[in-house]
């Protein structure tokens, strides 16, 4: 083949690729997402109205019964009619409920298809089969079943009133022939006419549900309606919108799966679509939602559900809406959100397309008050350029306390682990390696609880217990929602006294453990109690749910507060069925012992545990005997009962622990965690707690060389698994630890050694609380990262493994009180990748998080101390690594030596942190209480510029690299903008901690928050502009934790890295100044015609795919668009 090169040709070919890919302000439009509309819309439709006036279409995912004649609601038809006018455009799936009722279908055949067909085209599944049609299979249509005899008699009397014909013969025995409809245009009103003449006696069957001849008439008719109403696909603008009909597609009734013929015709339509960007809709979820229909539809075939969801990833179809649960909820797998939309009286979902973004946003109803008040509960944002580009964890070293931790009653290889900083994690090898599980972003985990749900089978809920409320998974502790809380009592916020907003209020549910007997059962206390933000006012509450009711409402059980005399903080809940009588609840309080009731919370007593000041955490009893209980007494040890707490003795264990597990397959079998003294490790008892050997200390074999030998370390979580209990998980403040035969030999959660733990291959499992990162800019995968408590870390790999960086400087490890694991600021030299400065801190110590100035000139093997300081923040010269400039006691220093000694060069500003002009090595910039200040002589003198005030130790000014008059810089309510002259903010939002700007000019905010403060949910993470910061979107898809103090945009590759409460994160863009296919120096349509070269076949040139995505199509020609307009 010869090489296509007229340069017209490709000049036509780029503008009809660009032309289908690159969306402009024309293709922006928006449609409301609805499900389970059959029992109302009007509150959810009239809200939408008020927010989205412009909406374009309508969607919904099932049972819109739009005539309104179920359940007496008003039909949707009306509904849409009466809030978005007379023949606005709304399109649905069948859903189960629309089954029975033909008429609502026939409405969708005569009023929504023609509005469809005159759009931009439509795919109907029964057009493009026409030699077939619905299939008269058993009538298993909703609880009735008919045998093959009436079946047949139905068939046949059909056929003898000429109403349809069998001529098509099927090779299954139990399956009726094929049955075509010889009228299928029919009008749903001539076709009742006809049936209304035929003598239906003969039909009629005391062994079925079909007892009278309407019955007969609506069931045909159902099927008669099926025929026309089924699955389709249309385009609206530059989108792909797929409607499936998952009940009668196939062969018969599908019962809400999906069937081989609709998978064949999905993969038909994806191959046919050329928007890049598709949307399905359906009404059987793929992961149910809430406690209804698990085992249903889809879910009953998991393997032909990952069948259809990797379809859709392959083909940009990035969301399934689904309805069936009348729950809201979103789970993400493989790249594909499964959405189930709740009941449309209380749920919907606003989805825009703008500026190349699609925007999700979910409103939900004031339930809780039963009022008719929307609020925004759910934002997310994906990228079309991109759809699979989203942030990636990054994890050097270990960090957060491990406070929880669960084995999969029914598999041992799952196991759940949650923490006070990065949420929650899901192991699928036994607890070895780790995957990253969402929906904590803000709430500290106190406890999981995996009962069996009642369904049967080998089904179990998993509930988590955080500081803002229950929260409850149904994909495997994947993805979390919270559990609807209503009932629950909301108590005062008490933010930390030095952060800004001290006086606002807000609200927290700390609920610390769950329980199930009769009922579930929730407990609120606090098992850290280290945040000052947690108010106690709402400790030592006990509620109850009925978990398999619709209603889902928390009722009030018992106010040990008010009982017990004493702050009630509740630690831990054991709930007991006993036959015949009402559940037996005992709890121990942090402070006040271990109460107990037998009669379901009514009336309680205390068990006079025997333990000097009343300590008592975790407790767990014997499966043999629920009158066997264990209670870790903290400094005073185990105790004992076996009468169920009438009397309590004190183990011969010398331990001070504050958790313990009993092994339910051997309840003989105890593990305990003993924080401190002699045995200080992890204890283990093979004779019901008689004897006691250590079988584990963490503290001589950590996993952090800095740790060895602290004595501050606390073991937080235990679990033993409920088959084998040689199978043990224990976490401590850093990490988690493993063992698979009884505690003999034991493995880190890291997959570092742990004799040897400076070197970390990331686990997912859990993260540092971020403080900076560092970027080079000789070699892209060297990357320093500084943390709260885990250190000093770097990675020479891009990530693939990290080093920890300890020396007798940074840390000597002869005296361990000494130990530098705190690091606020750092900076890698542009002149040599082996000079690295780092301020840091001992152990916290600084309450203004400043510390001495710390150097290395061989990438960290050794460090000398240049200058006690105390420093924030320190910004060195590109060009001369001998001038430093650093923030301390409010004023701006400088070095000329290297950071040996430093000079006063300006007053007590309230300096914070600095920044420079990244093309002028002599303008710096440094955020201040008072105001940003800049210097343009290389830090020697300074001058206000107007500006926010920053507030606490966050926010930097950030300057933009195509324009450096233009800066960016962040205050406690918003990010701000200055164009020379002024500044004016450009975003109002809270808690507003950093900005970076990329290397290809997008802005990326970051926002913080208080710990378990629930109301900054939405707001919090990562908010990017465009646009120089006139439009904002949400960007913070692949973070499970949300709380970003900093981020740090690299000056020389397109990528940028948020510093977390829990981790780091890395988002990487296409490089567009590396979008170069042929040498040549610029890019142009030469590169166009690489590109489609390779696309055709005709010459491979590595560098097509050039936006990284593993395929060469319209997407790398649109990153070439984009470079070219650009320049």
């Amino acid at each position: 083949m010869n090489k296509i090169n007229s340069k017209s040709f490709f000049l036509s070919l780029f503008i009809l690729a660009a032309s289908n890919t690159i969306f402009s302000a024309q293709d922006d439009f928006t449609f409301i997402v609805t499900a389970d509309t059959h029992w109302g819309a009007t509150s959810s439709l009239s809200d939408a109205k008020t927010r989205f006036p412009n909406a374009s279409l309508i969607c919904n995912s099932g049972d819109n019964s739009p005539t309104g004649n179920y359940k007496g609601w008003d039909g949707f038809k009306e509904t849409v009619e009466n809030r978005f006018g007379v023949n606005f455009p709304w399109f649905a799936s069948p859903g189960n409920h629309n089954n029975d009722s033909p008429e609502d279908m026939e409405y969708i055949r005569q009023n929504v298809f023609p509005v469809l067909s005159t759009r931009q085209g439509i795919s109907n599944f029964r057009a493009d089969l026409p030699n077939e049609s619905v299939v008269i299979k058993s009538f298993d249509i909703f609880y009735f079943s008919a045998t093959q005899d009436e079946r047949a008699d139905v068939i046949n009397t059909l056929k003898a009133n000429g109403l349809g014909n069998t001529d098509i013969v099927t090779s299954n025995p139990l399956s009726a022939n094929y049955f075509i409809w010889t009228n299928a245009d029919m009008s749903l009103t001539d076709f009742s006419n006809i049936l209304d003449t035929i003598d239906w006696s003969n039909c009629l069957s005391a062994s079925t549900s079909m007892d009278s001849v309407d019955e007969v008439k609506n069931r045909i008719k159902i099927l008669f309606m099926h025929n026309q109403i089924s699955t389709f696909s249309f385009d609206y603008k530059n989108a792909h919108f797929i409607f499936l009909n998952l009940y009668y597609d196939d062969p018969g009734f599908t019962k809400g799966r999906i069937m081989p013929r609709t998978m064949t015709w999905l993969e038909n339509d994806f191959a046919q679509n050329t928007k890049p960007v598709s949307f399905v809709f359906g009404h059987e979820p793929a992961y149910p939602w809430g406690n209804r229909h698990w085992g249903d539809g889809l879910d009953e075939e998991p393997a032909v559900r990952d069948v259809f969801l990797e379809l859709m990833r392959k083909n940009n179809a990035v969301a399934y809406f689904c309805g069936h649960t009348h729950y809201y909820g979103r789970t993400k797998h493989n790249g594909v959100y499964d959405i189930n939309g709740g009941e449309a009286n209380n749920y919907y979902l606003a989805v825009s397309i703008k500026d190349n973004k699609v925007i999700f946003e979910q409103y939900s109803r004031d339930t809780a008050r039963n009022i008719n008040t929307f609020s925004r509960n759910d934002l997310w944002t994906l990228d079309i350029d991109n759809l699979s580009n989203e942030w990636k964890t990054m994890t050097p070293g270990p960090g957060g306390w491990v406070t929880s931790l669960a084995i999969d009653p029914n598999n041992s290889n799952r196991v759940l682990a949650g923490s006070d900083m990065f949420g929650t994690a899901v192991s699928m090898d036994g607890g070895l390696t780790w995957s990253p599980s969402y929906g904590f972003s803000m709430n500290e985990i106190e406890s999981f609880f995996m009962p069996k749900h009642p369904y049967g089978g080998n089904i179990y809920y998993q509930y988590a217990a955080t500081l803002g409320g229950v929260y409850e998974s149904y994909d495997a502790g994947y993805n979390w929602q919270e559990k609807k809380n209503e009932g629950l009592i909301y108590s005062p916020y008490n933010p930390l006294d030095n952060w800004p907003g001290s006086s606002e209020s807000g609200v927290t549910r700390p609920i610390s453990c769950i329980a199930s007997a009769s009922y579930l059962y929730s407990a609120s206390g606090s098992v850290r109690m280290q945040n000052a933000s947690i108010n106690s006012s709402t400790f030592g509450l006990i509620y109850k749910m009925n978990a398999n009711s619709d209603s889902q409402t928390w009722n009030y059980v018992a106010d040990l507060k008010t009982i017990t005399g004493t702050e009630a903080n509740i630690q831990h809940l054991l709930a007991q069925r006993i036959s015949g009588q009402p559940d037996r609840l005992i709890v121990s309080l942090r402070n006040g012992g271990v109460w107990r009731s037998v009669d379901g919370g009514t009336t309680w007593t205390d068990t006079n545990l025997p333990c000097p000041g009343g300590q008592a955490f975790v407790m767990d009893s014997a499966s043999n005997n629920i009158n066997i209980i264990y209670v870790a007494a903290g400094e005073d040890g185990v105790y004992k009962t076996t009468d169920g707490g009438n009397s309590w003795t004190k183990l011969a264990v010398s331990v001070q622990s504050q958790v313990l597990a009993v092994a339910t397959s051997n309840p003989n079998i105890i593990f305990a965690g003993s924080y401190a003294g002699g045995n200080r490790g992890v204890m283990k008892s093979s004779d019901a707690g008689v004897t006691w050997s250590k079988v584990f200390d963490a503290y001589n074999k950590p996993i952090l060389p800095h740790n060895q030998g602290t004595t501050n370390i606390k073991y937080h979580a235990l679990a033993i698994d409920p088959k084998n209990p040689n199978h043990v998980i224990v976490g401590d403040d850093v990490n988690l630890y493993v063992s698979f035969d009884g505690g003999v030999n034991w493995k880190s959660s890291g997959g570092s050694t742990m004799n040897d733990g400076d070197t970390w291959t990331a686990s997912n499992f859990n993260g540092l609380c971020g403080k900076f990162v560092a970027f080079d800019a000789n070699d892209k995968n060297h990357i320093l990262f500084g943390a709260a408590d885990g250190g000093l870390w770097q990675t020479n790999d891009n990530g693939e493994t990290y080093k920890h960086i300890v020396s007798d400087v940074l840390g000597p490890n002869d005296d361990p009180g000494e130990v530098f694991t705190r690091f606020y600021s750092g900076a890698i030299s542009f002149l040599n990748s082996n000079i690295m400065f780092v301020v840091g801190d001992i152990n916290g110590d600084a309450a203004d998080e400043s510390g001495p100035l710390f150097k290395t000139t061989d990438k960290g093997l050794n460090w000398i101390q240049l200058n006690a300081g105390p420093f924030r923040s320190i910004e060195i010269n590109r060009l001369n690594d001998n001038i430093i400039l650093a923030t301390s006691d409010g004023m701006i220093k400088k070095s000329v030596d290297g950071g040996v000694t430093f000079n006063n060069v300006s007053a007590d500003i309230g300096a914070v942190r600095l920044s420079s002009d990244p093309l002028n090595t002599n303008v710096f910039y440094s955020t201040s209480s008072s105001g940003i200040y800049k210097s343009q002589d290389g830090g020697n003198t300074w001058i206000k510029i107007g500006g926010p005030n920053v507030w606490s130790d966050f926010g930097k000014v950030a300057v933009n690299p195509k324009n450096t008059n233009i800066l960016y810089a962040t205050s406690f309510s918003g990010f701000w903008k200055y164009n020379g002259t002024s500044w004016q903010m450009i975003k109002a939002i809270d808690y507003a901690s950093d900005i970076a700007v990329g290397k290809d000019g997008t802005v990326y905010g970051a926002t913080t928050s208080f710990p378990n403060h629930d109301k900054d949910l939405l707001t919090t993470g990562v908010w990017l502009s465009h646009d120089d910061g006139v439009n904002w979107y949400q960007y913070s898809e692949g973070m499970r934790i949300k709380r970003i103090p900093a981020i740090n945009a690299d000056r020389v590759n397109n990528r940028v890295i948020a510093a977390a409460d829990g981790g780091f994160y890395l988002l990487e863009r296409p490089d567009i100044e590396d979008y170069e296919l042929v040498i040549d120096q610029k890019v142009n349509i030469l590169d166009v015609q690489a590109c489609v070269n390779h696309m055709l076949g005709v010459q491979t040139n590595a560098k097509a795919d050039v936006n990284k995505d593993g395929k060469v199509d319209a997407g790398d020609m649109q990153c070439i668009a984009e470079k070219i307009l650009l320049n």
